[in-house]
């Protein structure tokens, strides 16, 4: 079994993912572990943030959204509960239900995984996480963060 299959198995904590992760996906996820603590919301908003070429990095970015902004935005936010136990490449709870509620985006539009900007929106959604926190207080509601993508192109579109 892949590294990456590993995170990706231990971040949904045991459950089946209704739909795969894309490719971009899951670099966005890879850019969000640290073994040494659990993957949080926060961390999943910086990874997709940092991915170089992806429709949801450049989205954020157009909402003056770069990854320094985000970063100092997480901080304010409130500490997530921690899994349990707290192993390498765990996510939080928060976390977990951001990948669930991706898989569940992608699967109710018919595609057969889920990319960089159902990542974002899920983690915009999960209103518990410090993602979802730090987008709120930085102005970023669903509708406006919907647009946004629905405006910006693809990478492969230009």
């Amino acid at each position: 079994m892949s590294a990456g299959v590993q995170i990706a198995a231990k971040m949904a904590h045991g459950r089946e993912l209704a739909a795969a992760f894309s490719d971009e996906a899951f670099e966005a996820i890879w850019f969000a572990a640290d073994p040494a603590r659990p993957i949080t919301t926060g961390d999943l908003l910086c990874g997709i943030a940092s991915l170089p070429n992806a429709r949801a990095a450049r989205v954020l970015g157009s909402l003056g959204l770069h990854p320094s902004v985000l970063r100092a935005a997480i901080e304010h936010a409130r500490a997530e509960p921690l899994p349990d136990p707290a192993e390498p490449y765990r996510a939080t709870p928060n976390a977990a239900r951001v990948l669930e509620l991706a898989a569940q985006d992608a699967r109710a539009s018919g595609k057969p995984s889920f990319d960089a900007e159902d990542l974002l929106l899920a983690t915009l959604r999960e209103a518990n996480g410090a993602g979802s926190e730090a987008l709120r207080a930085l102005g970023i509601t669903e509708a406006r963060l919907r647009r946004e993508i629905a405006g910006t192109k693809r990478p492969s579109e230009h």
